[in-house]
């Protein structure tokens, strides 16, 4: 099995990275010499690693009597270690494993240093299996169009996290700070607002529509 140097994914509403591959430690902490051997470091918050664990354990049970990984082995063993350390602070160490799930990376910075492993093939590939649609197929557009580098691809999405934004709402109430139609404000639910869906008697009467308006 040809192993890649580093497959980095990225999620671009974080800019949370991940770079690697399915992976979970062996139980028995025993290297296998005869099967293909792939290490995995995943950054130790977030998600979790629960979900790599599983799926490096499907991926292995799926593919126990391949011998297509590596000359002379049979199948795969999949290490995951966890790493405390996540984005530009992990990624400017020594990277000694096969892939790396993490967060936080300047993509375009890394591909510009040629961190990253040029992963295209990989993502162009037709899946028999799943009606020959192809990763990049998968991919939400925008993602996708951030990632491409002069038509080539060094990373796949791991996860997206959406920000939002969360208040007290007593404390709102009274501070007088709820908005009002004409664009004031007020603690007293009958001059509420309609909020940003110009809705009247509604949840989301009251609430500030603008970023600006939270400023204010």
């Amino acid at each position: 099995m040809s192993k890649t140097k580093l497959l980095c994914v990225l999620s671009v509403a974080a800019i949370t990275t991940l770079t690697g591959c399915f992976g979970k430690k062996s139980k028995t902490n025993h290297r296998d010499e005869t099967k293909a051997q792939l290490e995995i470091s995943t950054f130790n918050g977030g998600v979790g690693d629960e979900w790599l664990k599983n799926a490096a354990d499907l991926f292995v049970q799926q593919n126990k009597d391949r011998t297509d990984f590596e000359d002379g082995k049979i199948g795969c063993q999949i290490t995951v270690t966890k790493e405390t350390l996540g984005g530009d602070g992990l990624l400017n160490n020594d990277l000694t494993k096969d892939m790396y799930f993490t967060e936080e990376v300047d993509y375009y910075r890394l591909t510009n240093l040629n961190k990253f492993e040029d992963i295209t093939s990989l993502l162009n590939e037709e899946n028999p299996n799943d009606g020959n649609k192809t990763i990049l197929s998968k991919i939400d557009p925008n993602l996708a169009a951030f990632m491409n580098r002069g038509g080539k691809y060094y990373a796949v999405p791991f996860y997206d996290c959406i920000y939002g934004l969360v208040y007290d709402k007593d404390l709102f109430s009274d501070e007088a700070l709820y908005m009002t139609d004409a664009g004031g404000f007020t603690g007293d639910k009958t001059q509420f607002g309609t909020g940003p869906n110009g809705v009247s008697g509604d949840w989301d009467d009251r609430k500030k529509k603008t970023y600006k308006q939270f400023e204010s």
